[in-house]
């Protein structure tokens, strides 16, 4: 039997990611930004402004905003409790966590479909990665609710 994933949560990433562009990064499990957008130290940051990729916004949804500073140590924490949290397997979660890099030659590396990794490459707004990574979601629900 096909364990259920949290579609509920999943929903949230997406409205999350879509309302709040800027704060999307696929390639940033959780790093926060000062006013001009910069990535910065999260040691006296509070996590309002917090750039997070899926895993990132899963588990900020998720967890009190007081207690979320102990998730946002390392990527290996963060996506743990993302998995429990969306109720993923280790491949349901490498899949869906992985970061979407380019190299020179503008080939990717990635566990994405193409179709999904090269929109979120190409995007040339944040809005544009925001909107990649939503179809990317609503895919991944398709595949495995």
């Amino acid at each position: 039997m096909k364990k259920k994933i949290n579609v509920k949560l999943l929903r949230q990433v997406q409205q999350a990611i879509i309302s709040e562009p800027k704060l999307y990064d696929q390639n940033d499990f959780m790093a926060a930004v000062d006013k001009d957008g910069y990535t910065t130290s999260l040691s006296n940051k509070d996590t309002c402004g917090t750039k997070c990729c899926i895993a990132g916004w899963a588990v900020k949804l998720s967890i009190p905003a007081g207690q979320l500073k102990r998730y946002i140590r390392g990527q290996y924490s963060t996506n743990n409790k993302a998995k429990k949290l969306l109720w993923l397997n280790h491949e349901q979660a490498a899949v869906l966590f992985d970061g979407v890099y380019d190299d020179w030659e503008n080939e990717y590396f990635t566990s994405w479909p193409e179709k999904h990794a090269t929109a979120y490459l190409k995007a040339k707004t944040p809005a544009g990665r925001a909107r990649a990574g939503f179809n990317m979601i609503e895919d991944f629900i398709k595949q495995n609710a």
